[in-house]
């Protein structure tokens, strides 16, 4: 969340955690309700194969990690027979599921996390495949100490009056088309004071992700607005940003002092 906030909205969206933003307009149910998008999606290493097969091979990996696990309990046991026995299992799930040895690709997946019970003082996450959920706001930042489930949503400061919840699965395409459609000015201006930034050695605001009232003024607020609008005037292409800058006779000054 933080990262999101940071990157692309030049916002501190992680001082909304505990309480609502201390400066900047952003509600502790802002938060949570981008907490629900991300609780809603899985990283994962999938099989270069057609959906359906990949999916058999992420089951049988699943088994032979659970047999692996019991492989190393039962060396512990020094069971060397029931070692053998499971082993033996491994290799059958392996040779019966077609493309299980390919390469991996990383993945994106709709699947909810859960934190459940593991014993009397343990924990442990389990997602669920295929389902989305809602976050309750924690009180204080405490997932111990659970407040009012938050539909998942943008942020209410970018929405319109009728804030549009998230429903399509886990909501991470809606919350891209959000930062377009909902943020686009201020998305664009943090694109276009990094890409500055990349280029002259310090950004038109010298606080990157940092927009907010703790941040710092843009140095030549016209010019930011100018880049801005010709980033989104051109289908945010940042080709079109690269040149405009490289090509400007400010790119091409030397940066030399002379005293002269």
């Amino acid at each position: 969340i933080d990262t999101v906030g940071r990157t692309f909205l030049g916002m501190t969206l992680a001082c909304a955690r505990c309480h609502d933003h201390k400066f900047d307009p952003v509600t502790i149910q802002d938060y949570y309700a981008l907490a629900g998008v991300f609780a809603s999606t899985r990283l994962v290493d999938r099989a270069l194969l057609p959906a359906a097969a990949a999916t058999r091979v992420e089951q049988a990996q699943q088994q032979v990690f659970a047999l692996q696990e019991q492989i190393d309990l039962e060396r512990k046991a020094q069971q060397d027979e029931k070692v053998k026995q499971l082993q033996a299992e491994v290799e059958q799930i392996k040779q019966a599921t077609p493309g299980y040895d390919l390469p991996l690709a990383h993945g994106v997946d709709d699947a909810s996390i859960y934190v459940v019970a593991n014993g009397p003082d343990q924990t442990k996450l389990e997602y669920r495949v295929g389902e989305s959920r809602d976050l309750p706001v924690f009180i204080r930042g405490d997932p111990a100490t659970p407040g009012d489930v938050v539909p998942r949503r943008f942020l209410e400061l970018f929405s319109p009056p009728e804030a549009t919840v998230f429903g399509a699965g886990s909501g991470r395409g809606q919350l891209a088309r959000a930062l377009v459609d909902d943020s686009g000015d201020l998305l664009a201006r943090v694109i276009v004071n990094r890409v500055w930034l990349h280029h002259f050695g310090r950004g038109l605001v010298d606080t990157p992700s940092d927009f907010g009232r703790q941040g710092s003024r843009p140095s030549h607020p016209r010019l930011l607005d100018a880049l801005s609008r010709g980033l989104i005037n051109h289908g945010w292409s940042l080709k079109w940003l690269h040149r405009e800058i490289l090509c400007s006779s400010t790119y091409r000054l030397a940066s030399q002092f002379n005293s002269a």
